[in-house]
This record gives C-alpha cells, sequence and structure tokens, in this order.
C-alpha cells in the first residue's frame, strides 16, 4: 500500500504518514460537519505529527490492528466524539505530546495499553482517567496542564483510578506511583488537603502536585528530587524542605504559601526573605507569604532560575541592586501584571525568554550597561514601555524582545478562553551610538510607519563607522511567507538612523494579515 491515499490519509506500508486537509467551499453540504476519516484494518502505527493541529474537527476511526500513536500524533485536534470509548483494545503505545490539547475530559484506556508518553494527554481538561493493569510505564507530566499553570487559570485533574493488580505502579495517600523508579507521577484526587509521600518514593516527577488549591500540608518523607514545577500553583501549601532533599528543580515551588529549610540542610538550600536559594546562589522561587509591592532581590544571589517569581501580583517595585544577578531566567517574572519599575542590577548579562513577558504596568525600562543578551519575548506584552535604550554591549536580541509578537483582529486570550481585540503600541527602541549588535533573530520585527523589518544576521556599516541600510521594494503576489513587501521607503531625519542590516523590507503574515509595526529603531544622538 505504499504512498496510496485512503479516505484522506497518507498511508505507506502498515502506517499512517499522515493526513492532508482538504479545504472545502463554504457552499459545501459538510463544510461545517467534522472531518470523517476511517482507518483501515492493518494499518499498526499512527506516526509523529501525523494529524497534529488539524484545522477541522475529527471524527475517527481507530483499525482493531493498532498498536503504536506517534509522539504528537493528534497534537492539538478537537474531536467530535469521546476518545475514551474509541482507542482500540490492542494499543500498546501512545507517544509524547500524543493527544496534547485536545479538549479532553475523560480517559478510559484500553487493556493492553502498555507504554504512556511524557505530555501525552497534558493540557486537556481531564476530570477522570482510569488506568488499566497492563501500564508499565508512565511518563512525566503525562495528566498535567502545564499550560494553565503558566498563566494562572489553575485547574488539575480531579480524580485517577488504577486497576487492581497493576504490578508497576500503585495509589497511595492520594499519590499515583511508579514504585519500581521510587518516582510520584501525579496526584489521584485534587480536593485532596494533606499528603503524606509513601515512604518507597525517592522523587517527585514534573507537575505531580500542581494547581492543587486545596492542598496545606506535605509530608516529604524519604524524597530525594523534587521534579519541574511539582507544587507550582499550590497556593495554600506550607512546606519544609527537610535535610533528606538533595535536588529541587526548577518552578517547584513556585507561588506557594511558604518555604522553610531544615537547618541541617543549609549546605544546600537556604530561605532569605521567603526567597529559596539553592547552593549556586540560584534564586529558585518566593513564598505568597513574604511578596509585598517592594520586592529586594537577597544580597548574594547570582542568577534568578526560571519560573521563580511567576504570576506575583503583588510587585510593584523590583530592586536587584543588593544582589549580585547576572542572569535572569524563562519566564522568571512573567505576569506580574502590577510591576512598574525595575533597578536592575549593573552586572546583569542575560534576560531570558519571556522572563518580564506579560507585566502590564510595567513603563519604564533602563537597562544596565553590562548587558550583553536579550532573549525573545523578553517584554512580550509590556505594552506601556514607551521607549528603550539598549546598551552598548548587546550582541543579541531575540525574537519579539518588546511589543506584541503578532497582531491581527484579534488574538486568543488563554485565560478567559476568547478572543479579544489586540492593538499594537509603538515603542522608540534606541541604540547607544556604536553598538554592534551581532545577532538578530531572523524573525525580530522592528518598523516604522507600519512597516514591518526583519534583521538578518547582523549590523554592517560603512568605513565611517555607519549602519550601511538599503530598503527594497520589490513586489510579490503570491503572499509567501516572508514575502517582500511593495512599500515606500520611509523618510528619516539625520537623528533617526536605522541601525539594523543591510537588507530589504519583507512582511511577517499570520491567517493571510499582514502585522502591523510593533517597534521602531533609532540611533540615539547627542540633541535627544
Amino acid at each position: 500500500m505504499s504512498g496510496e491515499i485512503y479516505k484522506g490519509l497518507v498511508i505507506e506500508d502498515d502506517k499512517v504518514i499522515r493526513c492532508d486537509y482538504i479545504e472545502l467551499d463554504e457552499d459545501d453540504d459538510e463544510y461545517y460537519e467534522p472531518a470523517y476519516v476511517v482507518i483501515p484494518e492493518g494499518i499498526r502505527e499512527i506516526c509523529k505529527d501525523a494529524f497534529a493541529d488539524f484545522p477541522q474537527e475529527l471524527y475517527i476511526e481507530f483499525p482493531s490492528t493498532l498498536e503504536i500513536i506517534g509522539d504528537y500524533a493528534f497534537y492539538g485536534c478537537e474531536f467530535d466524539f469521546e476518545l475514551e470509548d474509541e482507542l482500540p483494545i490492542g494499543l500498546k503505545e501512545i507517544g509524547a505530546h500524543a493527544f496534547e490539547k485536545c479538549s479532553l475530559t475523560h480517559l478510559n484506556l484500553p487493556q493492553g495499553l502498555e507504554e504512556i508518553g511524557k505530555y501525552a494527554f497534558a493540557n486537556n481538561e481531564l476530570e477522570e482517567v482510569f488506568i488499566p493493569r497492563s501500564v508499565c510505564k508512565i511518563g512525566q507530566g503525562a495528566f498535567s496542564s502545564p499550560d494553565a499553570a503558566l498563566w494562572g487559570n489553575y485547574k488539575s485533574i480531579e480524580h485517577i483510578t488504577l486497576e487492581e493488580g497493576n504490578e508497576y505502579f500503585k495509589v497511595q495517600n492520594n499519590c499515583l506511583v511508579d514504585f519500581i523508579r521510587g518516582v510520584v507521577i501525579s496526584h489521584t484526587d485534587s480536593s485532596v488537603e494533606k499528603i503524606e509521600i509513601p515512604y518507597c518514593a525517592r522523587q517527585i516527577g514534573a507537575f505531580a502536585f500542581s494547581n492543587l488549591e486545596n492542598l496545606s500540608t506535605v509530608a516529604l518523607n524519604m524524597v530525594e528530587e523534587i521534579g519541574y514545577a511539582a507544587f507550582l500553583g499550590c497556593y495554600n501549601l506550607d512546606v519544609h524542605i527537610d535535610i533528606m532533599i538533595d535536588k529541587i528543580e526548577e518552578a517547584a515551588f513556585s507561588n506557594v504559601k511558604s518555604i522553610s529549610v531544615d537547618d541541617c540542610n543549609g549546605f544546600r538550600f537556604r530561605v532569605e526573605d521567603g526567597c529559596l536559594i539553592d547552593s549556586n546562589d540560584c534564586l529558585l522561587s518566593i513564598d505568597r507569604k513574604s511578596v509585598s509591592d517592594v520586592c529586594y532581590i537577597p544580597h548574594g544571589v547570582k542568577s534568578i532560575g526560571n519560573y521563580a517569581f511567576l504570576n506575583c501580583d503583588k510587585i510593584k517595585f523590583l530592586d536587584f541592586s543588593f544582589s549580585e544577578v547576572s542572569s535572569i531566567g524563562t519566564y522568571a517574572f512573567m505576569n506580574c501584571i502590577n510591576l512598574k519599575h525595575i533597578d536592575f542590577h549593573l552586572e546583569l548579562a542575560y534576560i531570558g525568554y519571556g522572563a518580564f513577558e506579560e507585566c502590564k504596568a510595567l513603563s519604564y525600562l533602563e537597562l544596565p550597561q553590562c548587558l550583553q543578551t536579550i532573549d525573545a519575548r523578553a517584554f512580550r506584552g509590556c505594552n506601556e514601555i514607551k521607549s528603550v535604550m539598549i546598551p552598548a554591549l548587546v550582541g543579541n536580541i531575540g525574537s519579539f524582545a518588546f511589543g506584541v509578537d503578532w497582531i491581527s483582529a484579534s488574538h486568543f486570550d488563554p485565560i478567559s478562553n476568547t478572543y479579544k481585540e489586540c492593538y499594537p503600541k509603538k515603542i522608540d527602541i534606541y541604540c547607544e551610538e556604536w553598538a554592534h549588535i551581532e545577532s538578530w533573530d531572523e524573525n525580530w520585527s522592528a518598523a516604522k510607519n507600519d512597516i514591518v523589518v526583519h534583521e538578518w544576521c547582523k549590523f554592517k556599516y560603512d568605513e565611517n563607522g555607519i549602519p550601511d541600510f538599503d530598503w527594497g521594494n520589490e513586489e510579490d503576489d503570491e503572499m509567501e511567507e516572508d514575502a517582500i513587501a511593495s512599500v515606500k521607503a520611509p523618510e528619516f531625519t539625520n537623528d533617526e538612523i536605522l541601525y539594523i542590516y543591510k537588507g530589504n523590507i519583507r512582511c511577517h503574515r499570520y491567517d493571510h494579515h499582514i502585522i502591523q509595526a510593533t517597534a521602531i529603531l533609532h540611533n540615539k544622538t547627542d540633541n535627544e
């Protein structure tokens, strides 16, 4: 059957490679109906990405011969049926992220299933999950909701049932435990207020107890390692880190109520002003009880970990001046919606991906002179910022580091689950004289008068050290991605020299809409 097209499927041997989407006319009777896909008998595997982000609602008939569903196979799909009733009994393996973001509410996994990949059913709306006794492997975060946790829209799986007789997992004290590896995979009841980790567990997996709003106490017992975002969003949790804890991963205790450390474990971790700090002087998180309008990063802290202050809505003023912070991690201060002012440490060199994303009240930004990298989305959504000076040592600015990343008539808000109107505010971005940006991400947008420009590689200068820049005016009728736009070269005054790489004007399109301007680059002059 190599290369055969069957009911919209691309099939090779006994595998579904992909499913081609055939766009229908609005006058077609089936335009508003789900895509009805029959996968023929004899198919053993649905390959990676086969149906990923399929643009139409799906109704699928699975064959009894199906054994493997690959990574991301149905990522982002919407189904017109309850998946729990359709998965065949012969299915043995579900890959990583296979059914992520599919709006699933119930899972009755089939008998015979052996492996569930990491994040296989993540970011759904799961209420009930049944795991058969045949399952011998469950990856981290398989039933978690990382996106909901990130945006502060906390929802956690309500209940997990494990069939009796499973030789690899057990449910004890509201914990689903892989007792062969000694890992807690997940909670089993979202209403739980107190948890005592079973003594067989040495590790708590990623997102195992995230978003449990009622959880107030946890006895860690023999646990040595606490995984990524394990207790993220447990607002009422008072946690004590005893001498057994050897490793705490990022975001493990972000947004918990309070944190304390056993005196005997002071060589690994310490708490100062509510901040949990490890032996490398990395600030891992801050407890909500200690957060106030003014937040001073403690003396001796050298870096801020990923997600450390995620969703801390009380902070208005952030002061790094007493610390030694040289690096701020991914999403470290994301969604601190009331943050208005930041006093950076003078030796700060790196601002991470999305570090201050959606800090909507931030209106003033003075970047330190030692700064070298502003990663992608670092200040995305900080729409009150009117202007920014880029220090001379900055050599790398990532995609959409300032402003919004794309604009059309509306955008999807994951918190309210609705589309909202969204229009950009232009930002004046000034480069210090003789600043040589070595690397602009190829998707980073800057603009003047609604013209979107893409910078490629780095600046080029003439013999006098002045940026050498050409405006292109080629026309593209096919509107392909990254097409060159037909536009007029804007007029600049002498004190408005664009500091960008020599190249053509280019449009960046999203759903056939030209993205509007998000930023303006200027050369800072002595007259300004």
